[in-house]
């Protein structure tokens, strides 16, 4: 704790200027005027000396500052953390709420008014508020803060403390040390009592320890050729044994700018799947699967009366194909299916125009809104979110487009999962390690200037790994005159190795047909694998969607009778040989499978839907097996959700 105050001089900061209140270190002169021996000599001991308390490396305290030259007094709270470096201090006068954090790694003191969201940056080893816990020359960059008898200015500058025996403060019985101390870098000379718990008559709240209680400072200040006298009293109250990293965080929803950024953000996937929790106005549940590779993105929501939609109250499931600009919506309940323009700016997430007006997917930086960025994002340390330790970043984004809701420049915070941590998702993940987002947080400011909560979002179940297109199912959107169904088989020396890598093989099968017949992965639905003496393969083809989107990149749609025929074609000729991936099973591990050329059948889709027999070519047993039902998308969802949701 500073001991003394200073001219009364204030800094006054309206938009870019800040007023600062730390009365008790305002002043900075430097100088090599030596000290005043009018105010104070260097003390001899008398008597029997007691040993100083040992004050530990992180404490929290409040402290009364009574300035009694100046008929006044300001409440200060500190908090100090030798371990960590670091040092924060709140403080109210006059009713204004005033906090300093002192960051001696990044050698950044921040000046923050949170009653108006303000904060103002200064380098630590020139700001004249390096007074208040010490500032020593660390490595380049850095600084060291004092210890903790420095901090308090007990033994400061090489100044010398005696024993003067027994008093009582405050009704408490203590101990009071003396010392006379010099600051040159002030040119200050001072009286300094300090006055800690007497431990062999008084319990402290800390037990056997000796804890302040308070400090009487008298003295001179000079600068250049004027000076001035001050009377200072400190009481100390609720001194505790320890800090959190609460203690050294910043309020929510305020941007330092210009702060050194200590840490870059985790590199983001280009696809992920997760599970969101919106909080704005209202809590909305999504899921959500985000391919910007496949430029597919599938949402799954309930629709409710802020987010209220003209397709209905059910559960829906929105598959966005920004390869056409087409979206397909379907509801869960009753089965139906609405095929539409992808809408620009639907409340789910944010769509980018192009030049002509149309929409295009977002990128993933403009998906976790680290685009339009004014001047750059900062990491802030780290936060427990939900019980996790999060790295934490916080910025200004111009323009969010909450649908229109907010004209303002807003602050985001990012919390991504901390290094040390790790999540199931993971052993699968493309990118394991870091990028798993925990939760997001906007402000934007009231008619006061304060920044006030907009929107908040929890992510849950992130998973990195490159969402599975087969679950992408947009066959309700289809009626039976444009969707043709097939079946091919393959032999059964495959069956083992089909079995158990029973998704790749689906997957396999379908991505061998889009290769080849030139179509869109959505087109190429419900793939049904029967293992019999051999294996047996039905799958649905699907026509080229019934409305033309916006995206100005699509290329002509190959129509289902051309598509089907190279199908056909491929498999009589003998040349449909299925295609595997080699990193997910493994370079040379996967067979090559070429299908039977003789067992392409054509299904009646009509007649198997209604369970009439089919063209011929399927047995009882295997017609059994196939079991060829159309799934709802939203049975298959699986995990995922917008990280993001835009009203």
């Amino acid at each position: 704790m500073t001991l003394i105050s200073t001219t009364g001089k204030t800094y006054v900061l309206r938009s870019s200027i800040m007023k600062t209140l730390i009365l008790l270190i305002t002043i900075f002169h430097v100088c090599m005027s030596a000290k005043d021996s009018s105010v104070c000599t260097q003390p001899t001991q008398t008597g029997q000396y007691h040993p100083k308390p040992k004050i530990p490396d992180q404490f929290n305290v409040k402290v009364e500052c009574n300035l009694l030259d100046k008929k006044q007094t300001t409440i200060v709270t500190e908090a100090y953390d030798f371990y960590g470096n670091r040092g924060a201090i709140t403080q109210i006068q006059k009713g204004a709420k005033f906090q300093g954090y002192f960051d001696y790694h990044s050698n950044d003191y921040l000046n923050v008014l949170p009653d108006t969201s303000k904060c103002q940056v200064q380098n630590l080893g020139d700001s004249s508020s390096k007074f208040l816990f010490g500032y020593s020359p660390g490595i380049q960059g850095q600084g060291q803060i004092f210890s903790a008898s420095g901090a308090l200015h007990f033994t400061s500058n090489g100044s010398k403390e005696v024993y003067v025996g027994k008093a009582v403060i405050r009704g408490i019985q203590v101990d009071t040390w003396y010392s006379c101390q010099y600051w040159p870098e002030m040119d200050a000379t001072m009286n300094v009592t300090w006055y800690f718990s007497d431990k062999s008559n008084w319990e402290s709240s800390l037990g056997e320890e000796s804890v302040p209680v308070s400090a009487h400072v008298t003295g001179i200040v000079y600068s250049g050729t004027s000076s001035h006298t001050f009377d200072h009293m400190y009481n100390f109250y609720g001194f505790e044994n320890g800090a959190t990293q609460a203690d050294f965080e910043i309020p929510d929803g305020i941007v330092c700018p210009k702060r050194r950024n200590e840490k870059t953000m985790p590199a983001l996937s280009s696809s992920f799947s997760m599970v969101g929790e919106v909080v704005s106005g209202e809590v909305t549940y999504l899921e959500e699967r985000y391919d910007v590779n496949q430029q597919i993105a599938a949402y799954r929501y309930k629709p409710s009366a802020e987010t209220n939609t003209e397709y209905g109250a059910n559960r829906m499931v929105e598959i966005n194909d920004f390869n056409t600009g087409v979206a397909y919506i379907i509801d869960e309940l009753l089965g139906n299916c609405t095929v539409t323009k992808i809408d620009h700016g639907n409340f789910l997430y944010r769509h980018v125009a192009g030049s002509s007006g149309q929409v295009r997917m977002l990128t993933t930086q403009e998906f976790f809104l680290l685009d339009n960025m004014i001047d750059r994002y900062t990491y802030i340390g780290q936060r427990n979110i939900r019980g996790v330790m999060c790295d934490t970043w916080t910025g200004y984004h111009e323009d969010a487009g909450f649908g229109g809701s907010v004209k303002d420049n807003i602050t985001v915070e990012w919390y991504f999962l901390s290094k040390n941590w790790t999540t199931w998702n993971d052993v699968a993940a493309v990118f394991p390690g870091d990028g798993v987002p925990v939760a997001m947080r906007a402000w934007s400011p009231d008619p006061s200037g304060k920044n006030v909560p907009i929107y908040n979002f929890n992510a849950f179940d992130f998973d990195r790994s490159v969402p599975n297109v087969l679950n992408y199912d947009i066959s309700p959107c289809y009626v039976n005159d444009n969707r043709r169904m097939f079946h091919f088989s393959v032999d059964g020396q495959f069956e083992q190795f089909i079995s158990d890598n029973m998704e790749l093989f689906r997957y396999s099968v379908m991505s061998t047909i889009v290769s080849m017949c030139d179509i869109s992965s959505l087109r190429v639905a419900n793939i049904k694998v029967d293992l019999d003496e051999d294996v047996h393969v039905t799958f649905e083809m699907l026509d080229v969607a019934s409305v033309v989107g916006d995206n100005p990149s699509v290329v002509p749609q190959v129509s289902l009778t051309d598509a089907a025929n190279t199908f056909i074609n491929s498999v009589q000729g003998g040349t449909f040989t299925i295609v595997w991936n080699d990193y997910l099973v493994g370079s040379g591990q996967a067979p090559s499978i070429t299908v039977m050329s003789d067992s392409l059948t054509e299904m009646d889709y009509e007649k198997h839907q209604f369970g009439k027999p089919g063209i011929i070519g399927f047995g009882p047993g295997t017609m059994a097996g196939v079991g060829f039902a159309m799934i709802i998308v939203g049975g298959t969802m699986g995990a995922g959700t917008s990280f993001f949701c835009y009203k």
